[in-house]
């Protein structure tokens, strides 16, 4: 029996001196901790052992807003500092929280625990409730941050600084500073910036950081993310700039995005008169539908650049436009008027000496009447005029022509009348050609004189 006994005492004290050489020790900073909703805090969980050894937890109490670092694989008189992280909402309750943390050795099952006690204050519970950014999220886009500042607490808070900053770790975006100058409980003030993103900016993740300040202190900080789109953005712009009788028309189509474009299709929109009176300067020949020229324009990198320069001319319209005239003016002027033709019919001789017969023709081509109708023609001194046929007129001899005048008080449209007279050379006038002045008319059409001559009329003598 004493036998037993001795064997009995000697395993005891074997398995103390074991346990005792297998010891661990935990501690932490600090048990009682006071947090603002909205805020955070951070607990050093701290384990050291004689020997290494695996610990894991057992921990009651834990909230959704708490979080805690896995211990793992501990040295042998290397001691290991964890975290528990304390984060608690701006929508927690206010009130005291119990945490109890047990940490038990893998390699001898023996636990230590701690007990942790965190206060939540709701007095001031101000912090950034949500973030959106929204919009056309790619190069050259337009974005709008929205951030939004709740008050959850039981007081009112005033003179809040919101700071945000827009953009990656490497590139900042925006930057914004905004005071609050107050907010009651339970309200939300939204604070809202645009941001146009730049050119040929990356593609990837990008973040809204917005911060709330209080008496220069951080209260609440909250991070939202996004993403720019990797998209080509083609933008054509369209310069006209006048030329000789025309225009030169300039378009410029720029890859502004973060990608390489297709070929795509640019269109402008001449007008059915101009597709008929343009050349190209730059660029290929487009095909024309309905007054839209098109084009192809090939793939574009980043920062390229595409230059299509068309001229329209309008030189052919306007020789159109002038012959046009031209016979408007002869059919009004020329044609629907009153026409007088002077001609010279040789006649037979008379005594040896060549007689010539002067008619002058006179007809009304318009669709109104003639009236007051007045003829002039001279017969220079060296002929003589020997009959008269027809209308007979005034006539009037100076020193240096013998002047005949018809007056005729109507005629209706389509009328004609023929003025004649013969003449012939003064004796001793013989050879080479003679040019008879031209016959002269003038007339009434309405309460408008018109005048107008004959052409002229050339003959051998």
């Amino acid at each position: 029996m004493k036998g037993i006994k001795k064997f009995i005492v000697i395993a005891v004290m074997l398995l103390v001196i074991t346990s005792l050489s297998h010891a661990f020790e935990l501690d932490v900073n600090s048990t009682k901790l006071t947090v603002r909703a909205g805020s955070s805090a951070v607990v050093n969980i701290t384990v050291s052992t004689n020997e290494t050894d695996r610990f894991v937890y057992h921990i009651n109490g834990l909230q959704t807003w708490m979080s805690v670092e896995d211990i793992g694989r501990v040295y042998s008189n290397q001691p290991k500092t964890v975290h528990m992280y304390l984060s608690p909402f701006l929508t927690t309750e206010g009130g005291v929280y119990q945490v109890t943390l047990k940490v038990e050795s893998f390699n001898t099952g023996e636990i230590k625990e701690k007990r942790i006690f965190v206060t939540v204050t709701k007095e001031l519970a101000v912090g950034i409730d949500k973030i959106y950014v929204k919009g056309s999220l790619k190069p050259k886009g337009i974005g709008n941050v929205s951030i939004y500042v709740k008050n959850v607490g039981t007081t009112t808070v005033s003179n809040l600084l919101v700071k945000g900053y827009v953009g990656s770790k490497t590139l900042k975006l925006m930057k914004l500073n905004e005071t609050v100058d107050q907010i009651q409980p339970d309200e939300t003030k939204i604070i809202t910036r645009e941001i146009e993103f730049p050119s040929f900016l990356k593609a990837g993740k990008y973040f809204v950081e917005a911060e709330v300040y209080y008496n220069n202190t951080l209260i609440n900080k909250k991070v939202q993310y996004f993403d720019i789109a990797s998209v080509h953005v083609l933008e054509k712009s369209i310069k006209t700039e006048p030329a000789f009788i025309g225009e030169t028309i300039k378009i410029f189509v720029v890859n502004y995005g973060n990608t390489e474009s297709k070929p795509e299709e640019v269109t402008y929109n001449l007008g059915s008169t101009n597709t008929k009176f343009f050349h190209m300067i730059k660029g290929e020949q487009p095909t024309i539908e309905d007054g839209t020229a098109k084009w192809v324009i090939p793939s574009l990198k980043p920062g390229d650049s595409y230059e299509i320069i068309l001229q329209v001319n309008y030189l052919p319209l306007i020789v159109v436009i002038i012959i046009v005239i031209g016979a408007l003016y002869f059919v009004a002027f020329k044609v629907k008027t009153v026409q007088i033709y002077k001609r010279i019919v040789r006649s037979h001789k008379f005594k040896n000496i060549e007689a010539y017969t002067v008619s002058i023709e006179v007809r009304n081509n318009t669709n109104k009447d003639a009236n007051y109708i007045k003829v002039e023609d001279e017969v220079p001194m060296v002929f003589k005029i020997k009959t008269m046929t027809g209308i007979k007129p005034k006539i009037k001899k100076t020193d240096f022509a013998t002047i005949l005048t018809w007056r005729i008080r109507k005629m209706k449209p389509g009328d004609d009348r023929i003025l004649s007279y013969q003449i012939i050379p003064v004796v001793g006038i013989e050879g080479g050609t003679f040019k008879l002045p031209k016959a002269k008319i003038s007339y009434k059409m309405g309460e408008k004189e018109i005048k107008k001559q004959s052409g002229t009329s050339i003959f051998s003598l």
